[in-house]
């Protein structure tokens, strides 16, 4: 993919590429969206229902408190307790609250892409994380890569060419391809 269609794609989602700047001992997102530029839309869309799932997951979602020295009970274990036999169990409901306010808050969901590139003539989409919902969207644009040029992204008579290697191109692209020359 041209670099101008692939930074379009990492600016648009950060959070979804997170590791494009890791080395290769760590991700494959390193060599970045290795891909022709036809697909640019379909893996815009897939970028952004992705992104979009994501983010309404995250609504209402507190991020962890990472205050450093504080615990639970400073503040609470001496000055509330009155006189014990009245208040303990009001004092330890507010105790346990008080606990699970600071401590048990849910972490930010967020997927990130691993590799996206071409196999066999179609688009692979890796993450880390994710769950049916999100591997149903990858599996249904992997499956539409077969019927998208990879080169211009047309729709019409595009085929599989399988004469070395595999490519998903429309006619045009595949005499180009087969005289030398490459999309622009």
């Amino acid at each position: 993919m041209k670099p101008e269609l692939e930074k379009k794609l990492f600016d648009e989602y950060p959070k979804l590429f997170v590791q494009k700047d890791l080395p290769m001992s760590q991700t494959c997102m390193c060599w970045g969206v290795d891909t022709g530029d036809g697909w640019y839309w379909l893996i815009d869309n897939l970028c952004d229902a992705i992104q979009k799932y994501c983010d309404s997951r995250n609504e209402g979602v507190v991020i962890r408190n990472k205050e450093k020295g504080r615990r639970w009970w400073q503040g609470y274990w001496y000055g509330s307790w009155q006189p014990w036999k009245k208040s303990f169990w009001r004092a330890l409901r507010n105790l346990w609250k008080r606990f699970r306010e600071r401590n048990l808050l849910e972490e930010e969901w967020q997927i990130e892409a691993v590799q996206v590139k071409e196999k066999f003539g179609g688009l692979r989409f890796y993450i880390s994380g994710g769950d049916d919902e999100v591997y149903g969207m990858i599996s249904l644009a992997e499956h539409l890569s077969y019927k998208i040029c990879e080169w211009c992204g047309t729709l019409k008579e595009v085929k599989v060419y399988s004469e070395g290697w595999t490519r998903t191109l429309c006619p045009n692209c595949n005499k180009n391809w087969k005289d030398g020359k490459r999309p622009e």
